[in-house]
């Protein structure tokens, strides 16, 4: 061993110094070397892999049966484990496997060798079927070089309650009260040296119970240091997994939203609805869903429960090949938004140097760019903006994510902001693993036009109108009461459509039929008259101006004056003004002003029903005198035949 070699030249040195005290004392003179202090001596690199061991659950096994409930196998199936920042997620009786490859390249070879060289690991756990706190765990089959540990070494603690909850819901570890989650691990001193181009690999395994819903393991580094003490300082590293926890998005309208979660003024920012962790309440929680707004049609898009990554990330498009879709699942404990572009986040301010060990996430900090993985099973997580839909038709307005008081990481400078982001749980309550997000939406206002004609289609200029919006009197789903407010009760009946005359001059001398009184409300745009009614032009046409400012929904017409010469069949016609979308040239629907349309159609005041009506009888002289020709010819006629006759009997 390096040690071993150490010690034998220390021994010849003293010999040499007892024989030769003289020579020793000009040597030393002019090549004496002073021990190298902590802060001199530069920690060794390393790289850190975490492998995925796919286990199987008992299934014979039952909570407060001995044991953890796993099955083990002597070929477990072992694959890469994605971790996102210090997070990842595996089932119950997985195991993840650490490797840490330590190596020194840059220490300076006059410099003393690190000693005694410590490496410590701690696993810990709770459990869905109780509240019990934090439990230690030992790792399994530690390696170093290829070769087991002693487990002695290392599995020097019981398996009991390592921390106990404070009655405020936060956590105490037994003996030193330290508020953090995680307790240090207990540090295995290895007998070895790192000396120049060295490298140590050192591996374990570490599995969740089958009961199991977060674990966290903690790994520290250091070193005894030189003769005179000190060390070369402490690297701390570690993970967190937990089991399977899922996120959705849901677009609704603000005003129905606003109702259900009772914040009457629509200017206030919504607040959040109460997270639900893995030992909190799941009443009113984010593993709610809001009822009333599962109601059919109620949704403005369908929920969102995955998202291609390149919807996610755009700068990926072109980069990543067969990219596919990725679901909104992670680990429990993890957070659901991307902290965009990183993997993780620091909390310090300022400039950041990125840990040994940690990557950006698919993010080449040298060249700003993403990286080219083809694998679509990377953790791509969404971010606010690629889940903050565009819906046609509607405007985003606000949403119930947290706003996570630590921030995020921005480039270029690494500066913390704020961010809107929300942890993932799994609740204990089986079968509850997936939080429901609620994006709220208003709908975009449109216009009208209406077109005025005779029976012929002609236009009809000067028809004078008035405009209601319908108001429904019944509360919606989510219990938006209605607004009253200026609104009338008017008999509206069904639109009648004559067929010829006769069933024209009918519907004029009755009164008309399947009426029902209609709750509206009078609407004054810019463009009408001051009385509140607006008149169609030279081309038959009216159509508000200004911008548009009628919600999408049903309206009516009023015809209050017609035209000289013809008659008001309809007084009401039903006018709808439809949500303001419309499909582009390739058919996908978009944002645009979709104006409501209504055509109104006069008749011409009908003959009485005493009067010629064939159009071809021709038509009668002005002065009124009925003609004497045909008279004239008939007394004609007779005066021939008398003649005649007179002729024949005088012969």
């Amino acid at each position: 061993m390096a040690n071993s070699k150490a010690i034998n030249s220390k021994q010849v040195l003293t010999l040499l110094l007892s024989a030769l005290f003289s020579i020793a004392a000009i040597l030393a003179a002019q090549y004496v070397s002073v021990p190298a202090q902590a802060a001199e001596r530069p920690f060794p690199d390393y790289d850190l892999e975490f492998e995925w061991i796919h286990g199987e659950v008992d299934p014979n096994w039952k909570p407060g049966d001995p044991g953890d409930g796993c099955l083990r196998s002597a070929n477990p199936e072992i694959t890469h484990l994605y971790t996102y920042g210090f997070g990842s997620k595996i089932h119950p009786c997985d195991g993840v496997r650490t490797t840490m490859t330590f190596n020194y390249n840059e220490v300076n070879p006059a410099m003393p060798p690190t000693l005694q060289f410590r490496l410590g690991v701690t696993w810990q756990y709770t459990k869905r079927s109780d509240n019990n706190p934090y439990i230690w765990k030992p790792v399994e089959n530690f390696m170093m070089d290829g070769q087991l540990v002693d487990p002695a070494k290392y599995d020097t603690l019981n398996q009991e309650d390592v921390v106990v909850k404070r009655p405020d819901g936060t956590w105490q570890h037994l003996g030193n009260n330290n508020p953090r989650d995680f307790f240090e691990p207990v540090h295995v001193v290895f007998d070895d040296e790192f000396y120049n181009d060295e490298v140590h690999t050192f591996r374990w395994d570490a599995y969740l119970p089958a009961d199991g819903d977060f674990a966290g393991m903690t790994i520290g580094t250091g070193s005894t240091g030189d003769t005179e003490g000190g060390s070369i300082g402490v690297k701390a590293n570690g993970l967190k997994v937990g089991i399977s926890a899922y996120a959705d998005y849901r677009y609704v309208l603000d005003s129905e939203y606003r109702a259900a979660r009772n914040i009457a003024d629509p200017t206030v920012k919504i607040k959040n609805r109460p997270l639900a962790y893995w030992g909190g309440e799941l009443a009113g929680s984010t593993y709610t869903t809001i009822q009333c707004l599962e109601q059919p049609n109620q949704h403005l898009a369908p929920v969102m429960r995955e998202q291609n990554i390149t919807e996610i990330y755009p700068e990926l498009v072109g980069v990543v090949a067969n990219p596919g879709n990725t679901e909104f699942e992670s680990s429990s404990g993890d957070f659901a938004l991307a902290y965009y572009p990183y993997e993780f986040f620091v909390g310090q301010v300022g400039n950041w140097a990125d840990l040994t060990g940690l990557k950006l996430m698919n993010w080449d900090k040298a060249t700003e760019t993403f990286y080219s993985h083809g694998d679509k099973n990377i953790p791509y997580k969404p971010t606010l903006e690629s889940v903050k839909r565009e819906i046609p038709g509607y405007t985003y307005v606000d949403n119930d994510i947290p706003i996570d008081p630590e921030g995020k990481l921005e480039m270029p400078g690494y500066r913390k902001t704020a961010a809107p982001n929300f942890e993932l749980s799994y609740h204990k309550t089986m079968g509850v693993d997936t939080q429901h997000m609620y994006f709220t939406y208003k709908p975009n206002p449109g216009s009208f036009e209406l077109t005025k004609t005779d029976a012929t289609g002609a236009p009809l200029p000067g028809a004078r109108f008035e405009l209601y919006q319908l108001v429904e009197d019944v509360a919606t789903p989510c219990g938006v009461a209605p607004d009253l407010t200026d609104t009338v009760q008017l008999e509206v009946c069904e639109v009648r459509t004559p067929a010829n005359t006769d069933e024209l001059r009918d519907m004029l001398a009755s009164a008309p039929t399947q009426c029902a009184p209609k709750t509206l409300r009078k609407v004054v745009l810019d463009g009408f008259a001051t009385d509140g009614t607006f008149t169609t032009g030279d081309d038959g046409k009216f159509t508000p101006q200004g911008e548009p400012a009628l919600l999408p929904g049903n309206y009516f017409v009023r015809e209050v004056a017609a035209p000289a010469g013809y008659e008001i069949l309809n007084e009401f016609l039903p006018l709808e003004v439809p949500v303001q979308a419309a499909k582009d040239k390739s058919g996908q629907l978009v944002s645009a002003a979709v104006p409501g349309k209504v055509v109104v159609n006069n008749f011409q005041t009908p003959p009485p029903p005493d009067e010629p009506e064939d159009p071809n009888e021709p038509d009668l002289p002005p002065t009124g005198m009925t003609p004497v020709w045909p008279a004239a010819i008939v007394l004609l006629g007779l005066g021939t035949a008398v003649l005649l006759l007179k002729r024949k009997y005088s012969k």
